[in-house]
């Protein structure tokens, strides 16, 4: 069965042009002290914000520009850019319309440094998409999420192009990532989340390191029962919220965080013999490092505390009632200070599912309003 591909105009939204000083890593990047206690990373509240910074922090005007690429160029001198792209997969089983869009946090705007999230998306023929957002930490933490973007998902669309079962090939594909990023000069003391989804037919795969979740969001009939997900661990929580009339939304994470919130992932931290300060692993050797992750991609330093590149893989199948796909870095679900649950996203992105872009905008404006927040990235998928 042949599929097609539509490709919609990109839409660039651009707050200010900011001139990125590469050795301008102040406080938002880690720092190698000889002292007791060292700098965490990463940080999302190292800035606060004078009379005359907040000038910088004007709305945002949109202009409109044509861009044929899937990587999102973070990189670039213009470190407060808003990227939001749509396409369209059609194929014998269900269409797939999807919006990608990412945002650099106040506090990298302010400080002059680069958005270091980084999103891809990528057709595998005949009847796949791949998906990824990778959030970067440390001085390269922008570098170390490019390296693993640009491995991860074209070894991924090989592996899957010669047969390999999605299960072995998303495990490939992330050691290759890993091996990659750390033979590179970015991977020793800087580091990225990698969350990567594979729509194939009607089927979903999801592996990921790090703190970027992906929630599905779900019309019921009052009912049906709950969800049920299929994985190589225990995945998320359910949340439901029961509405007037037939059908009710819920929301509900299919990947788990990999911070020490997670009993099984402290347990495992702790035999490690690393040593815990709060909600960080502190590495007391050398020059001293901590990370609030316990599995990432690159951060080599932390390797001898227990952190792991070894990614938790989901599988589950659509079904009637399943609508969409929100992927997103931290800067969303820790946004406002507070945690926001898949219901919340759920419930605000519900009215938004005719436009994948809107729905993309108003998540991201959920994460800038209440002022200081972290580099923020946002895929919407939406099923029909």
């Amino acid at each position: 069965m042949s599929s097609s591909l539509d490709q919609e105009d990109q839409v660039a939204v651009i707050s200010r042009s900011l001139t990125c000083n590469e050795y301008s890593f102040y406080l938002s990047g880690i720092e190698r002290v000889q002292e007791d206690t060292p700098v965490y990373r990463p940080s999302r509240h190292n800035c606060t914000a004078s009379e005359e910074e907040e000038e910088l922090l004007h709305p945002l005007q949109p202009t409109f520009t044509k861009d044929q690429e899937n990587w999102f160029p973070g990189t670039e001198d213009d470190s407060s850019v808003v990227l939001c792209k749509s396409n369209c997969l059609k194929s014998h089983f269900r269409s797939l319309s999807f919006s990608c869009a990412s945002i650099c946090g106040t506090n990298h705007r302010l400080l002059r440094q680069p958005n270091q999230d980084r999103y891809c998306s990528l057709f595998i023929p005949p009847f796949s998409y791949a998906f990824g957002v990778f959030d970067g930490h440390g001085i390269y933490g922008g570098d170390a999420a490019e390296v693993a973007a640009n491995s991860l998902l074209p070894f991924l669309s090989d592996e899957l192009q010669r047969g390999t079962a999605p299960h072995f090939a998303l495990d490939r594909a992330f050691r290759h990532a890993s091996t990659v990023l750390d033979s590179s000069p970015f991977g020793l003391n800087s580091g990225t989340t990698a969350t990567v989804v594979l729509v194939s037919r009607d089927e979903v795969f999801v592996s990921n390191v790090g703190d970027s979740g992906v929630v599905l969001g779900r019309r019921i009939p009052q009912e049906a029962r709950s969800l049920k997900v299929e994985s190589t661990s225990s995945v998320g929580e359910y949340a439901v919220e029961e509405e007037s009339g037939d059908f009710y939304w819920e929301g509900c994470f299919i990947t788990e965080s990999h911070r020490l919130e997670s009993l099984e992932e402290r347990s495992r931290i702790e035999s490690s013999g690393a040593f815990i300060d709060g909600e960080y692993i502190v590495n007391r050797h050398g020059k001293g490092g901590a990370l609030n992750l316990t599995r990432t991609l690159g951060d080599m330093d932390m390797r001898s505390c227990g952190v792991l590149a070894d990614p938790f893989i989901s599988h589950l199948a659509l079904g009637p009632y399943d609508k969409f796909l929100i992927m997103a870095t931290d800067g969303l679900w820790d946004s406002h200070d507070r945690k926001l649950s898949p219901q919340n996203i759920v419930d605000i992105v519900a009215n938004k599912l005719c436009c994948t872009k809107d729905a993309c905008r108003q998540l991201l404006q959920l994460a800038e309003e209440d002022g200081p927040f972290d580099d923020c990235t946002v895929i919407f998928a939406l099923f029909s």
